[in-house]
């Protein structure tokens, strides 16, 4: 992952999706056209937080509720602070061994980011510190191989499928893949690469509640 401004994963290329390149920069899908379940909500990520800052002032993004963000790319805790004192939910992602399981409750498992080690390692620590958190972020192509490495813990797992909004059908079918112990928090499903932002919608409600 680039530091500057690359997506926390690749898209999925097995489902023969539109690559990215190809694509427009969505602001958001009209609420009209989608079908969602009542109690997801939606995120917004970026190493950039002036990206997202950009985003959520451009009026674009106001289903947004929650705002994640990385401290090893230069994130602040007056970053954090700031989108938490605006009402939004923030949530901390690692990408670097060993992971800062007392501020991070994600940790990104994918090429150039966390080891399947660091992980394990990082998911155990976030547990003992404040149980029922810990998280692991994997495309979809990588979740059998971040299953095996967290095999006999429980954890969340945030999987990215590219590039469309979630149906039912693709939730399920990212739900079979998990191991025993993993529980579907959130899908990011777009890259919105001229703003700079990823974005998810949450599924499982007791997911960062707070």
């Amino acid at each position: 992952m680039s530091t500057a401004s690359a997506p926390l994963a690749t898209p999925i290329g097995d489902q023969a999706k539109a690559s990215l390149a190809s694509l427009p920069a969505p602001d958001w899908h009209p609420v009209a056209t989608v079908q969602y379940d009542s109690l997801w909500r939606h995120a917004i990520d970026s190493v950039n937080p002036d990206a997202v800052r950009r985003a959520l002032d451009s009026g674009n993004y106001g289903h947004v509720e929650m705002v994640m963000g990385y401290p090893d790319f230069g994130w602040t805790e007056a970053d954090f602070a700031e989108f938490a004192e605006k009402g939004y939910t923030i949530a901390r992602i690692t990408q670097r061994d060993p992971g800062d399981a007392r501020s991070c409750s994600v940790g990104d498992y994918e090429p150039g980011a966390m080891t399947k080690l660091g992980l394990r390692g990082f998911i155990i620590t976030r547990n003992g510190f404040r149980p029922g958190t810990a998280t692991g972020y994997a495309s979809f192509n990588n979740l059998a191989s971040m299953g095996q490495a967290l095999t006999g813990l429980d954890y969340w797992a945030f999987c990215a499928l590219w590039p469309n909004y979630p149906t039912a059908a693709e939730v399920e079918h990212i739900r079979a893949q998990l191991r025993p112990g993993a529980t579907l928090a959130a899908i990011q499903y777009r890259n919105v690469a001229l703003a700079d932002i990823d974005l998810t919608v949450v599924i499982d409600p007791r997911w960062h509640r707070s």
